[in-house]
């Protein structure tokens, strides 16, 4: 998201655009050299975008939030038929509307294309889910990215959360067809020139192609989901029912830190297990079923019945793109699972009312991070082993004129629901430096935890002309900083490098820096946020005339006494050299 430099508190002109999710000083790409769209400024409210402000500002009116634009420049997203839900969702994670397109039939049954936007110069994305009627949606897919293409557009992005015909990646059997490498050369044919998609059946589908392509994992969310959703995963064991899936459930395994185990299975024909055999121990311990596809269910719902009967005390099934098709939802309520937990790269709303124990990760912030980066030109590796989750501000807060500086960091995060509001509460109206900072931010950050705090080192990068703001308001932080300073430091640290997140000296380089920042009249600052702002009513920070006269003298006199050895060694070089001379 680009945003302008242009503060609410001052009525100085933006020098420059600034990018959320980049390192601070990177240069825009060209295209974002022109100002974009904005929308009028909006007053800060109770739970706004910005931040939960203090409730003793009277006048909400003088606080304003800075212009923000409404769309990335130069960016089309438009929606198939398979997934309007999810393309809804990205959409309004980017601050976008879904371009117009006419989607119909033919009384033939022909599919009928018109694209009712121009999309000349522009990136054009797709969102298309090889699902429901998947013959029918690959072939609306390949119909739009020809009209987009031959509509002048700059680059056409298919973004297939499930992509269709992905099981049929290898010729396995006497003249069988190598279905998946059909499907990449009709894409490259119609005109695609990125393909985005999720956990693909095999990883060597992305060979197929002869341009890139971004195969995203949900690995991530399904760990952020196992940590806090099941009780006690600490004594879980991983379980892949097959061995194809060894490699992803090793990787969670080692993430975090339990055993895994592997079922092996005997197949008669497609969807039919003969004969499994379980390598592992998983008796008394909670087993996490994990494979890319749930189809028929029949195989992970024989799994379960093993495990159980291995003395598993609780089984549940992480399983990327539920299918589900044929007797699966029959299968699933009388299964032995706690819970399926899915995905929606296909739409699941309809399978959650038949079965109770199906639950669902939204992954519509990860694609939309990886649209928003690949039309940004920035890197996409990052969403391959995290979650993208906003840290939405950083507030200075202020309360009763008192030498007091909170620290509150609110969370905005797709599927992040906030744990404990009075929490959040009693660290905005009791917090304090002197007696209680370091409770304060104990509890700051026992409610950030793991998976938020990680990404310090590499969501970082909105940057700030923050010297105009010192300028206007001659706000002097630093005393109230240095007081602050010891107590973040310590428990940072502690916290942090305890769950093994972060380096210690990078985390002291975190915060000296944001100390600088804020203490000095630096142009520079590292900070996870679009906005920042300082209540206007924290005018204990002005300095007095009183103040302005001990500070003179005391520079003057520190000037004065640094200066003054020199002086004396100076003076005294003369006299001898003088005395040389006679």
């Amino acid at each position: 998201m680009l945003l302008e430099n242009k503060r609410h508190l001052g009525s100085f002109q933006p020098l420059e655009g600034c990018r959320i999710g980049t390192t601070v000083g990177n240069s825009l790409p060209k295209r974002y050299i022109s100002t974009p769209e904005v929308k009028k400024e909006r007053i800060i409210e109770d739970n706004s975008f910005l931040f939960n402000h203090t409730t003793d500002l009277k006048d909400k009116e003088e606080f304003r939030c800075r212009k923000f634009p409404t769309r990335m420049p130069n960016i089309k997203v438009f929606s198939g038929s398979s997934h309007k839900d999810l393309s809804q969702k990205i959409c309004q994670q980017l601050q976008l509307d879904v371009s117009k397109a006419s989607l119909k039939k033919f009384s033939n049954k022909e599919t009928n294309v018109e694209i009712g936007e121009s999309v000349r110069g522009e990136d054009v994305y797709i969102i298309q889910s090889g699902t429901g009627e998947v013959n029918d949606n690959l072939m609306e897919l390949l119909i739009m990215i020809n009209a987009c293409k031959i509509a002048s557009s700059c680059r056409v992005a298919a973004v297939i959360p499930c992509f269709p015909y992905a099981r049929q990646d290898k010729k396995d059997k006497s003249r069988a067809p190598i279905s998946a490498k059909l499907v990449a050369n009709m894409l490259s044919v119609a005109g695609a020139d990125h393909i985005i998609t999720m956990d693909l059946h095999a990883s060597q589908i992305q060979g197929f192609f002869d341009i890139p392509v971004d195969n995203l994992y949900a690995e991530p969310a399904i760990l952020k989901y196992i940590r806090e959703s099941i009780p006690s995963w600490q004594d879980s064991v991983i379980v892949s029912p097959d061995a194809g899936g060894a490699k992803r459930v090793t990787s969670i395994a080692d993430r975090l830190n339990v055993d895994f185990a592997l079922i092996h299975k005997e197949r008669k024909r497609a969807n039919e297990v003969e004969k499994m055999t379980l390598v592992g121990n998983v008796e008394g311990k909670i087993a996490i079923l994990v494979d890319d596809m749930a189809d028929t269910c029949g195989t992970i719902c024989l799994a379960a019945d093993k495990l159980v009967e291995a003395g598993a005390s609780k089984v549940y099934a992480f399983c990327v793109h539920g299918v589900f098709s044929g007797p699966a939802i029959k299968r699933l309520n009388a299964s032995k699972f706690e819970a399926i937990v899915v995905t929606n790269t296909i739409p699941q709303e309809e399978n959650m009312k038949m079965c109770p124990k199906i639950q669902c990760i939204d992954i519509s912030g990860i694609l939309a991070e990886a649209i928003r980066r690949t039309h940004n030109g920035e890197s996409v590796s990052y969403l391959f082993s995290h979650v993208p989750i906003f840290l939405t501000s950083i507030i200075f807060l202020n309360q009763n004129k008192t030498k007091l500086v909170t620290l509150f960091i609110q969370l905005k995060a797709q599927n992040y629901q906030v744990g404990d509001n009075n929490t959040i509460s009693d660290c905005m109206s009791n917090c304090s430096v002197d007696l209680n900072g370091k409770k304060c931010l104990n509890k700051l950050l026992n409610f950030i935890e793991n998976d938020i705090v990680s990404q310090i080192r590499h969501y970082v990068a909105v940057q700030i002309n923050i010297d105009q703001f010192h300028r206007r308001h001659k706000k002097d932080y630093k005393s109230n900083w240095d007081e602050l300073k010891v107590n973040s430091t310590t428990t940072m640290e502690k916290k942090l490098i305890e769950n093994d997140i972060i380096s210690k000296s990078t985390i002291s380089m975190i915060i000296s820096v944001l100390i600088d920042a804020i203490s000095k009249e630096s142009n520079k600052i590292i900070i996870w946020t679009a906005h920042y702002s300082c209540p206007i009513t924290c005018n204990q920070y002005n300095l007095s005339w009183r103040n302005v006269f001990i500070c003179s003298i005391i520079l003057n006199g520190g000037l004065i006494i640094g200066i003054f050895p020199l002086f004396f060694n100076t003076l005294k070089r003369i006299l001898n050299k003088n005395k040389h001379l006679k």
